[in-house]
């Protein structure tokens, strides 16, 4: 061999070590989060994990929601099954859905018709899908007016088109960019600037011990993804709950319920969530639906103001027809008094209790 060919060999022994050492901290440490989701989610999935601790401060990182989910898909084993809807869906745990081991609640506060993709787009991206789907249909998700700004519309743009195969002007993410970020000096030196970074002021989820998660004076994230109001808020005498309703009703304040001047589902979506129910269906998936009802005097204001949001109506009608055509259950309504719902199992207008909610809502065990 020739001298500069034994330098070239020795070069390269030198180097393998080093290229090898920078893909494993750029992947460990993953400063921007391309494989493991976001850092400081990461915080809270950690403790989510352990299984043997809640996380406190829940209502302040609503803006992490969505980041959080991402991140625990990325790093737990597939789910069985899995709920995804808004917050209304928050209270159905894995004794409710029949699964008692591997299961999460995806429910997101102030969800929208972009997370009820978005979600299972990324149990798809990671090869993770699950064997059952609990999706919480408010009437608001048949709506292209309502979108939460804390939603990730790239997830479901991803999934509508990408998946679905809907013609929507914009361009699917490149599968292979997040792994040759291994091999760039740039990522590897912002993942030792992270790794060495001064975490004195980072805000850091905090884990609550389970025995403690009803003496709590902010929202508690379960470890099976549902939440565990304020002691405060749960324990609302019911005349302030009332007062608080009568005002809503009084003024028909359909802006604080999603659902001011909604007259009738949107077709494109329409058609979006009946290729998404063949997709799911295609692949094995249990489908379950989910119609959380609203509380009594907020629906009886509703119906009596039916031609200013008659698509609250239409759209109940619309799903009951999609589930009778492909052999789906239904479990709830908006209407509250078809199952025996009065003021007092709700939270506020929106919001069932989970014993209430469990007098209705029970799957039967996988």
């Amino acid at each position: 061999m020739s001298s500069v060919l034994k330098l070239i060999a020795k070069g390269l022994l030198f180097c393998v070590p080093l290229l090898a050492f920078m893909v494993y901290t750029s992947y460990t440490v993953d400063p921007v989060g391309l494989f493991h989701g976001d850092q400081f989610a990461r915080n809270a999935v950690e403790i989510l994990l352990e299984g043997e601790y809640a996380v406190s401060n829940y209502d302040s990182l609503e803006y992490y929601t969505r980041d959080i989910s991402e991140a625990l898909i990325m790093n737990a084993d597939t789910f069985d099954t899995i709920v995804i809807g808004s917050s209304r869906s928050m209270q159905i745990d894995a004794e409710m859905a029949g699964e008692y081991y591997r299961f999460f609640n995806f429910g997101a506060v102030g969800g929208d018709y972009q997370d009820l993709y978005g979600i299972f787009y990324l149990c798809v991206r990671e090869d993770k899908i699950p064997k059952r789907v609990v999706l919480c249909l408010d009437p608001w998700m048949f709506n292209t007016d309502i979108i939460d700004d804390r939603s990730n519309r790239d997830w479901y743009l991803a999934f509508v088109k990408g998946e679905l195969g809907f013609e929507i002007d914009y361009e699917l993410p490149n599968p292979t960019a997040r792994w040759k970020a291994l091999l760039d000096i740039s990522y590897f030196q912002s993942s030792v600037a992270y790794y060495r970074r001064d975490t004195g002021n980072d805000l850091i989820p905090s884990a609550v011990p389970l025995e403690d998660v009803y003496h709590q004076d902010s929202t508690i994230k379960m470890p099976d993804g549902t939440v565990v109001y304020e002691e405060e808020f749960r324990n609302r005498p019911l005349s302030d709950i009332s007062g608080e309703l009568y005002i809503h009703t009084q003024h028909a304040n359909f802006y604080s319920f999603r659902v001011l001047d909604y007259m009738q589902p949107s077709p494109e979506l329409q058609a979006q969530f009946e290729a998404y129910i063949e997709y799911m269906q295609a692949r094995g998936v249990e489908v379950i639906f989910y119609l959380p009802p609203y509380a009594p005097p907020i629906y009886d204001v509703l119906l009596e103001h039916e031609e200013d949001n008659r698509g609250v109506f239409l759209t109940e009608e619309y799903l009951r027809t999609i589930a009778a055509e492909n052999g789906i259950e239904v479990y709830g309504s908006y209407n509250p008094h078809s199952l025996d719902l009065e003021t007092a199992d709700f939270y506020d207008g929106l919001h069932l209790r989970p014993e209430a909610t469990i007098r209705f809502f029970r799957l039967t065990q996988r």
